[in-house]
């Protein structure tokens, strides 16, 4: 059964009940934090950038949370690489198609960066970038054009 007053909802199974009270106060503006103005924007498959950055992390173990860094090219490639001095190097270019821009390189977490393409749940995804230090958007290229989720990432500042 399900009850409800102003402050709180519950809900009662046959031996759990789950109460929940309600927020008070103006919700979040979530909207802001989503960046609008992405001047680069690429198509990329979602499995073959999932295997890059898997292959990447193995280089990246340091104290700045497994820093991998996506650049796309002029030429409609994208280079996913990172650098460490006791690891070593890591670069890889991989097939994307570049719908809008092109020569920006920003680093994210590769986990964080793993996850959220982990969510994305079509074979191609669509990455909207701005600048290294601004948030970059993840959505899910679906077949029928229709707008799916919106994920963000907060890129790292190795600077």
């Amino acid at each position: 059964s399900v009850f409800a007053d102003a402050k709180r909802v519950g809900f009662k199974l046959e031996n759990t009940i789950v109460i929940s009270r309600t927020i008070e106060g103006q919700y979040p503006d979530y909207e802001r934090v989503i960046p609008k103005d992405l001047p680069v924007q690429i198509a990329v498959k979602r499995e073959q950038l999932i295997n890059a950055i898997r292959r990447a992390i193995i280089f990246s173990r340091d104290s700045h949370g497994k820093p991998v860094s996506i650049q796309v090219l002029p030429d409609g490639g994208m280079v996913v690489s990172t650098e460490q001095s006791e690891a070593g190097t890591y670069r890889e270019e991989i097939d994307c198609r570049v719908l809008k821009g092109s020569g920006v390189q920003i680093a994210f977490n590769g986990g964080y960066l793993l996850e959220t393409l982990a969510r994305i749940g079509t074979d191609k995804g669509l990455i909207g970038l701005s600048e290294p230090v601004q948030p970059a958007v993840f959505k899910p290229m679906k077949e029928n054009g229709e707008e799916g989720e919106v994920f963000v990432l907060a890129p790292l500042n190795l600077g």
